[in-house]
């Protein structure tokens, strides 16, 4: 009886760890940002910098490049209804990854939204987040010649 019991519960305890994975749409923040180095950010901006990693997982598949690195395009207005806030708190929350070299802004004309390019973590020890070995995929989402480029040296 007590078998039978603890095979159920074992059954139901595998199945209850994982729904989440399949139910709900997730962003991941990097953990390198909840380091020292990286406590004079927000946490809203931390935020936006998660959003803009899923977002450069979209431009890697669609091959958005632009000199070497992948973009996209994030519009003040999507951060302020994602988030809740106003237009200038939103603003303020882009420029603080910019200072902090996390991602480059390119001002489109007028009406677009700016081309937002990701970069690298840096640890502060001069040593990118994407240079650990176990990260070396990741690194290939933000620095990758062109398709064309990489069949012609083959």
């Amino acid at each position: 009886m007590r078998d039978k019991f603890t095979t159920g519960l074992q059954s139901t305890a595998s199945q209850a760890s994982t729904w989440f994975l399949e139910v709900f749409p997730y962003y991941r923040i990097p953990q390198a940002l909840f380091e020292p180095e990286y406590a004079s950010i927000p946490p809203e901006a931390k935020v936006i910098y998660g959003v803009l990693l899923s977002r450069m997982a979209l431009s890697y598949r669609n091959n958005w490049l632009m000199d070497g690195n992948f973009y996209c395009y994030f519009k003040v207005s999507e951060i302020c209804s994602m988030l809740g806030c106003g237009h200038d708190a939103a603003t303020g929350y882009l420029r603080a990854l910019e200072r902090r070299g996390l991602i480059r802004r390119e001002k489109q004309y007028l009406g677009k939204p700016s081309r937002i390019t990701l970069l690298p973590l840096d640890f502060g020890r001069g040593q990118s987040a994407f240079s650990d070995a176990e990260n070396r995929l990741s690194s290939g989402l933000f620095n990758v010649k062109p398709e064309s480029e990489n069949l012609a040296g083959k």
